[in-house]
């Protein structure tokens, strides 16, 4: 089993670190603007008013961001000051604690497994196909997600002091706020299933109140001032609704992105696995951690599917667990099942290894960053494709990774171009007559693309969540 678990180890090294340098941009704004542009306000690059709604409201704490400033303050002074490298650093750097806690909570857990599952299990830990590009992610979901499974490692594994535990749950709540939900979970399951000492709970929560003592402190050295930003993050989108203004959904939002979001075929099988342990083993810690984060979620109005991120990495558990204790026995049908899921899971997890975020609008701004350096650029773009404001209805500027050589230009406006002109569209766009017009107008060529066409295409086949592909075409 050692051996198998350090091959299957190794090819997961190989995966995420290639994913890490192919999943470039972001699953979702927020991890952006609140982490790297908030961290520009303390390198420099960034004044107050850049900055989203999030600052002057204090509801964003501000450890990742500080982080992000001690990182890359340390690669600036080695002259590492390209930004993709640097966003480069963070991905890397989240695939190996990944890697290393998937390790981790896979040892304390394999006893819970029969020998049978045992191999399942620990494939499916690393190579369920939605977890490597989503655990690359330097997202507050990710990190808080990373930082809680590494605790729940720990307890589960009965080796750690309960202080340093208690410590790392607080840093994931420090992460993201939501995260209460799964450190009361795993907490009171602690407490009353594993009828836990009263010293250790006194540890546990000891450490937590120390690792939030130490983001009162950061948040303090970034604002500039006393404040507890968790009760202005509950006082801003709970009880003012600020949270709904970006959208409302139904309570069962969550039960259709847990069918749709993984791809239907696992998604009922996901679905079906929560309801099988709910029934077998209640007890389970697995669902006194994931009913109370869930039913939290559902209740609030406004929701999104990376607010459930901190959970993927329990899945590949859950879903043997399930499986094992329903006592369902393999047949010509199941193994039929079992093989077209692997097919899927396969083909998903090599397209994801390759896949950028966002149409790969930050594969395009790279390409202008390292071969227009030297040289003043107009980039033209269409009403969606600017690659360095993909907030197309809030005037917020991406600072970070902004040439400063770069004029942007909205295809409409009647500016004379000359010089070097590049033109960014929409991959749907191409066939425009207005583009066709400028393209013949300017000479320009396709030079380069957000991801490569194999993996656009396949795609398609995936609920993946990529709008398009950016096209940039240029006068070489």
């Amino acid at each position: 089993m050692k051996y198998f678990h350090y091959s299957i180890f190794s090819l997961a090294f190989v995966i995420y670190i290639i994913t890490a340098f192919n999943s470039t941009g972001n699953y979702h704004f927020d991890e952006h603007y609140q982490i790297l542009e908030f961290a520009g306000l303390k390198l420099g690059f960034n004044e107050v008013s850049d900055l989203p709604w999030e600052y002057n409201a204090q509801i964003r704490p501000t450890l990742q961001p500080a982080f992000c400033v001690l990182l890359f303050s340390v690669l600036n002074s080695f002259h590492l000051s390209d930004p993709y490298i640097q966003v480069l650093c963070l991905r890397i750097m989240m695939a190996i604690g990944y890697l290393v806690t998937i390790c981790i909570f896979i040892q304390s857990t394999l006893s819970l497994v029969d020998k049978k599952f045992r191999h399942a299990y620990i494939f499916l830990s690393y190579f369920l196909w939605f977890l490597p590009f989503l655990n690359v992610r330097f997202s507050s979901e990710s990190s808080s997600g990373l930082l809680f499974l590494l605790a729940t490692g720990l307890l589960l594994g009965r080796r750690y002091p309960h202080l340093l535990i208690g410590f790392i749950l607080g840093l994931s709540f420090i992460c993201r706020f939501q995260s209460a939900f799964l450190i009361i979970g795993i907490l009171a399951w602690y407490l009353i299933i594993q009828k836990a000492k009263k010293s250790d709970m006194f540890s546990l929560v000891a450490g937590c109140i120390l690792a939030i003592g130490l983001g009162v402190l950061i948040d303090h050295w970034y604002y500039g001032y006393w404040l507890f930003t968790p009760v202005n993050y509950f006082y801003m989108n709970i009880y003012k609704g600020i949270a709904s203004e970006f959208g409302r959904a139904p309570w069962y939002f969550y039960i259709i992105e847990i069918l749709m979001a993984p791809n239907i075929i696992i998604g009922v099988i996901l679905l079906l696995s929560l309801i099988l342990l709910m029934y077998y083993k209640p007890q389970s810690f697995l669902i006194w951690v994931i009913l109370p984060f869930l039913i939290a979620h559902s209740v609030i109005a406004h929701k999104e599917d990376r607010f459930l991120f901190p959970l993927i990495n329990f899945i590949p558990l859950l879903l043997v667990l399930a499986w094992q204790e329903s006592g369902i026995r393999f047949n010509k049908i199941y193994y039929a099942l079992a093989g077209i899921l692997l097919f899927i899971n396969f083909t998903a997890l090599i397209v994801m290894s390759f896949h950028p975020m966002d149409a790969g609008a930050k594969n395009i701004t790279q390409y202008i960053h390292r071969h227009y350096h030297d040289q003043e650029v107009k980039m033209v773009f269409s009403t969606y494709t600017n690659p360095y404001k993909r907030l197309y209805a809030i005037h917020l500027r991406e600072n970070f990774y902004m040439d400063n050589n770069v004029e942007e230009v909205y295809i409409k406006d009647k500016i004379l171009l000359n010089g070097k002109v590049l033109l960014v569209l929409e991959k749907d766009e191409e066939d425009d007559p207005d583009n066709q017009r400028i393209i013949n107008k300017y000479h320009l060529k396709r030079i380069t693309q957000g991801m490569p066409d194999w993996v656009y295409k396949v795609s398609h086949y995936y609920n993946f969540k990529s709008p398009s592909m950016l096209i940039l075409y240029g006068n070489d």
